[in-house]
């Protein structure tokens, strides 16, 4: 829960808490690697070219909407 003056972020699942994060007040992914299911982790590591083959195989509307945004935003 997030009341205005936190500088913790508690996501919380089925009401228990299941992590715990610093609040950051930038743009961009906070997530910790560790804590995401293997499945996620793994898409984490794709390279753009591994992204935008994947995106090809579904159509070229995918691919579009994937290229333009390996473009316009940093992939790490």
């Amino acid at each position: 829960m997030l009341t205005p003056y936190s500088s913790l972020i508690t996501p919380h699942y089925r009401q228990k808490p299941v992590a715990s994060h610093p609040r950051v007040l930038r743009p961009g992914i906070t997530t910790e690697a560790a804590l995401m299911p293997k499945r996620h982790q793994k898409h984490q590591q794709w390279t753009p070219g591994r992204l935008k083959n994947w995106a090809r195989e579904i159509g070229p509307d995918v691919l579009c909407c994937v290229d333009t945004r390996l473009t316009t935003k940093d992939h790490l």
